[in-house]
């Protein structure tokens, strides 16, 4: 797992909590295995190339 994707993904004025928020919410709705794992699910977005998709993606209250 790298820390880097993690980070690569992570927009700059958010917060740690909301940004594990979507990578979560996100990972659950492309069914996603192990949605807890940040730095897992950041690896996959990153492996899928479902970066811009990601960047797009909004949390739905």
């Amino acid at each position: 797992m790298n820390l880097n994707n993690y980070l690569l993904l992570k927009e700059e004025n958010e917060t740690i909590v909301s940004f594990k928020k979507r990578l979560q919410s996100f990972a659950i709705a492309n069914r996603f295995t192990r949605p807890a794992h940040a730095t897992y699910v950041a690896d996959r977005i990153i492996q899928l190339n479902l970066t811009d998709k990601f960047k797009s993606y909004q949390r739905k209250a």
